[in-house]
């Protein structure tokens, strides 16, 4: 599936076993910002920090038309 990057990252911070305790750390449009800022922050020992990039999949679904449509934008993880 082709993907289109939006142009939008963030830091999150996530505990470990515990639902429902992701935190955004920092909002950017710039993905070495992001990086620079993982790289940066004091990291507990008890939490999972990661970045994610905010992308759309290009012509994943088809419209009553049979004509391709974009996803909605969502969030994925990417390596540092």
């Amino acid at each position: 599936m082709p993907k289109k990057n939006t142009g939008n990252f963030r830091l999150c911070k996530h505990q470990i076993g515990i639902g429902g305790t992701i935190e955004i750390l920092s909002n950017n449009n710039s993905k070495s910002k992001t990086i620079k800022a993982f790289n940066v922050i004091e990291k507990e020992t008890n939490w999972d920090y990661y970045c994610e990039e905010e992308v759309v999949y290009k012509g994943t679904l088809l419209d009553e038309n049979k004509n391709p449509v974009d996803s909605v934008p969502t969030w994925i993880r990417f390596s540092i």
